[in-house]
């Protein structure tokens, strides 16, 4: 009973803090009106090495990235909607960024939940939640080998068209990297 409601007062914890958790854009726009100066023109062009990667990368959110923004300002103006002109110090031939990985925790109690045998229990109502936001942690998740690399539900390229594949929402990135890893492009088929 004492672990139902430690998961329940869990749950709402994580539904509040999704509306507060924001991350500011690093553009050159809000910058400008930050000091009032009259916004460059936004680059026409992603550079051609990675232009056909750049827009998909920028709706993941690596313009933003601590680890990715320096590849991004160099490679992807446009997409990062900044001027041409790079800012000084910027680097000439920056790695390109890993793939996100396939699966990851969203709260940052997940070892705590674990510690405390709520990834081993058999109460629908709590394995249900934690496979979702401590897949990594329980064991619940893990990238397709190629043997294992199919689509299980027939309304795979529906849901891809409908914008699930690129679904920030943990939920739905856990129902399609579970149901349809082929045609989200999550793994490749031996």
């Amino acid at each position: 009973m004492k672990l139902i409601l430690v998961f329940a007062a869990l749950l709402l914890f994580v539904g509040m803090c999704q509306g507060y958790i924001q991350q500011l854009p690093l553009n050159a726009k809000r910058r400008s009106k930050e000091r009032n100066i009259p916004a460059p023109e936004i680059c026409e062009s992603d550079r051609p090495k990675w232009a056909q990667r750049c827009p998909k990368w920028a709706q993941q959110g690596l313009c933003e990235d601590e680890m990715k923004t320096r590849f991004m300002e160099h490679y992807c103006r446009k997409s990062c909607k900044l001027p041409c002109k790079p800012e000084p110090g910027a680097i000439r031939n920056p790695k390109p960024p890993s793939p996100p990985a396939f699966c990851i925790d969203y709260d940052i109690n997940c070892d705590r939940w674990k510690s405390m045998g709520a990834c081993e229990s058999n109460n629908v109502n709590i394995k249900s939640p934690l496979n979702v936001y401590c897949g990594v942690t329980c064991d619940a998740c893990k990238a397709p080998n190629p043997a294992e690399c199919h689509d299980k539900r027939e309304n795979c390229k529906e849901l891809k068209r409908e914008g699930f594949c690129n679904s920030t929402d943990p939920i739905v990135q856990y129902e399609v990297k579970l149901n349809c890893v082929v045609t989200c492009g999550f793994c490749v088929p031996a």
